[in-house]
């Protein structure tokens, strides 16, 4: 029974260590003062997600599978953005933005 239990708990380490998503996060600012913007809305097209950033100007996406995405970031009366990053399961991913008026 034991090796039973073993035999089943090395499968799921296993099985949960091929499944790992990425996280990307970082930071939207304005390129003149470097103060944070909150409220900018950051996307990924491809994967269909948004997100906000947050009184800081903070931003952060969960569960991304690794690859190249294309990030857009878009706030009112600056000019909006694209950046490119490649992203890589069990690494810090940073994308910073700076955004122009």
């Amino acid at each position: 029974m034991k090796k039973f239990y073993l035999a089943i708990t090395l499968f799921l380490i296993t099985a949960t260590s091929f499944a790992q998503k990425a996280v990307l996060s970082g930071k939207v600012t304005d390129a003149d003062d470097k103060l944070s913007l909150p409220g900018a809305m950051i996307v990924i097209e491809s994967e269909k997600k948004y997100t906000t950033s947050g009184y800081t100007g903070d931003f952060e996406f969960l569960n991304l599978n690794a690859g190249t995405y294309q990030v857009s970031v878009k706030y009112i009366g600056y000019t909006s953005i694209t950046q490119e990053i490649t992203v890589v399961s069990g690494k810090k991913n940073v994308l910073n933005f700076s955004l122009k008026v």
